[in-house]
């Protein structure tokens, strides 16, 4: 078509929704009779066919994507990279006319323009597309900004105790360890009120932003973020943009613009994440006169925030906005003894199994309580008895309630679980445990058997929480004895659940559950079988195992002595194998090496 054709021709603004409803008429092959122009289209991957066409995705705020069709004559001197200079990440403006091939509609693109480039928000960082699951396009007033490592357990956290569902989590540009959890919830002011109150958030959670909208560009976002802000009544230091919800909406369009802060304009505290983008944001909120961005005394709180490929913004009230969580953590970081009493805190809040209210527990037994995270956790939350059981030295304060509660049996497993039984015996009252934690270096099969041994000094439905280290080196040889485990334990246990905690590392995982009433048998529980057994004791003479850093440290084997002759002999020469065979352990494992006996190596 010729360019004066092309000019004659109308064409038609509309959104790419509203185009592709107007040409749902066309049959395959058919071309839509007039030309329409799209804008705020997020280009999401380029295919280069040949120099004189290129095809490309791109995508508007709400999801839809559409390809674009890029060509140009040969015979002109220029390639499409000439005619139309664009990159991936980049938002674009085109026009042309629209075709249906295949059921899939494309636009023959004629004119396209760049709204706004990748790299003059971002940098040279590498645009990535991270899409949203299906029907969740749309969805999502509340982000979160987590560690990287720890979104997966957000997300699970999230919907465990606070019913909130996760839209999709995102990595962030520039900022490789965080993500942002995108979530859904109908009340976000009594969210953030939660989550500002919950102890096991402020670790991971760093901040939170509340959102009201998606747009294509960065400049969209700013733009409602100024109509917004024009609107905002004058009580917003007390009730924030929830005020204005609740007002008519005829009362809302009359509101005057002089409510406002000096000439009109209101000072807002700008939050951006990625944090780069505030550099962008504070200069625009400035120039368009509604708002003096300042970091006290302000109105309201500006979030703004780059997600799955499009900008969301929003207001939310001072008294939503906290800072930095990381800050409240540190204040409180002084009454653990170590991370694993975090893990212990969490399992409270989350499984129903464990009481919250542990004064109602009146003995409870740690095995491998070293350095007496777990230990001390339960003393502080009220349990009148604590027997921790480990040849480690414990590090917790010799003041009440530690001093009264707790007991240390400074010694092995095995030689504390006679002098265990033999008191069960020989009182005539109840002593027995009503809570068994376990949190030692040690892998799923020897745990779970140290807590079938443990099981007649148990009260019946009494809870469990243990902890299954991963010694291995392979992924796959970690969920086969990670299943068979879990496997075993559903036969005297009941409401087995897996988590893995915020405090949990990589190389670990949380199982709790409850004993079954009445318990099997000693003769008829699952016993680990030498197979299992002796997979253990090669990962351990191997290296590269958190085996080896409890024995270089203790300098003791754990969790043999009641093992038959017949399975002694297949560790030893399992072993004696393994050690011929051993290889340098990875930079990445040097890091789980700990000391303190059982307890070894707690996080």
């Amino acid at each position: 078509m010729s360019l004066d054709a092309i000019a004659k021709r109308a064409t038609l603004l509309m959104t790419l929704d509203a185009a592709l409803a107007s040409h749902a008429h066309l049959t395959d092959g058919q071309d839509g009779e007039h030309a329409v122009e799209l804008r705020g289209l997020r280009v999401i991957h380029r295919q280069r066919f040949s120099k004189w066409l290129h095809f490309l995705g791109m995508r508007s705020a709400n999801g839809t994507k559409i390809e674009a069709i890029l060509k140009v004559n040969a015979d002109d001197g220029q390639t499409v990279v000439d005619a139309f200079p664009v990159r991936t990440g980049d938002v674009v403006r085109v026009s042309g006319p629209l075709e249906r091939r295949k059921g899939k509609f494309s636009i023959k693109v004629e004119t396209l323009a760049v709204e706004e480039a990748w790299s003059d928000v971002f940098g040279a960082t590498i645009f990535e597309d991270h899409t949203v699951p299906e029907g969740n396009w749309g969805r999502g007033n509340v982000l979160i900004q987590v560690a990287g490592s720890h979104a997966e357990r957000l997300k699970a956290y999230l919907l465990a105790l606070h019913g909130v569902h996760t839209v999709a989590i995102s990595a962030v540009p520039n900022t490789p360890q965080e993500r942002g959890v995108l979530a859904e919830c109908a009340d976000p002011t009594a969210l953030f009120a939660a989550l500002r109150d919950d102890p096991n958030v402020p670790r991971v959670v760093r901040r939170w932003y509340l959102l009201e909208g998606f747009h294509a560009t960065l400049a969209d976002a700013v733009r409602a973020l100024e109509v917004q802000l024009c609107e905002l009544p004058p009580d917003t230091a007390e009730g924030g943009p929830e005020a204005l919800r609740c007002l008519p909406d005829a009362l809302r369009r009359c509101l005057p613009e002089a409510l406002g802060g000096n000439d009109g304009r209101v000072p807002v505290r700008v939050a951006t994440f990625p944090r780069v983008l505030g550099e962008r944001v504070i200069p625009m909120l400035h120039a368009g006169g509604a708002a003096t961005p300042q970091p006290h005394g302000y109105r309201a709180v500006a979030c703004v925030v780059y997600v799955q490929g499009r900008y969301a913004a929003g207001l939310a009230a001072p008294s939503a906005f906290h800072g930095d969580l990381s800050t409240a953590h540190r204040n409180t970081a002084g009454e653990a003894v170590s991370r694993a009493y975090y893990k212990l805190r969490e399992v409270r809040a989350r499984c129903a199994c464990v009481p919250a209210d542990l004064s109602t527990v009146a003995a409870a037994i740690d095995v491998g309580a070293a350095p007496g995270g777990w230990t001390a956790c339960l003393a502080k939350a009220g349990v009148r008895r604590v027997v921790a059981v480990d040849p480690g030295a414990l590090t917790i304060p010799d003041t009440p309630p530690y001093d009264t509660a707790v007991e240390h049996m400074q010694m092995t497993f095995e030689a504390a679980l006679p002098q265990l039984a033999g008191e069960v015996i020989a009182t005539d009252a109840d002593v027995r445990f009503g809570l068994y934690v376990c949190d030692m270096n040690q892998p799923p099969a020897t745990a779970l058997d140290f807590m079938l041994q443990s099981v007649p000094l148990l009260r019946p439905r009494a809870p469990f929480v243990l902890t299954f280290k991963n010694p291995f080196k392979k992924e796959a040889q970690w969920q086969r004895a990670l299943g068979a485990a879990l496997a075993r334990l559903e036969l005297v246990a009941d409401g087995v659940t897996e988590l893995h905690l915020f405090a949990n590392t990589s190389h670990e995982t949380t199982v709790v559950g409850t004993i079954k009433e009445p318990p099997p048998p000693q003769h008829a529980l699952p016993w680990a079988t030498p197979e299992e057994l002796s997979v253990y004791a090669t990962c351990k003479a191997a290296g590269g195992s958190s085996f080896k850093a409890q024995l270089e440290e203790t300098g003791t084997e754990t969790g043999t002595s009641l093992l038959s002759g017949d399975e002694l002999s297949l560790l030893t020469s399992a072993a004696e194998k393994g050690q011929g065979k051993k290889k340098k352990k990875k930079a990445k494992n040097s890091k789980r090496a700990a000391g303190g006996g059982e307890g070894a190596a707690k996080e």
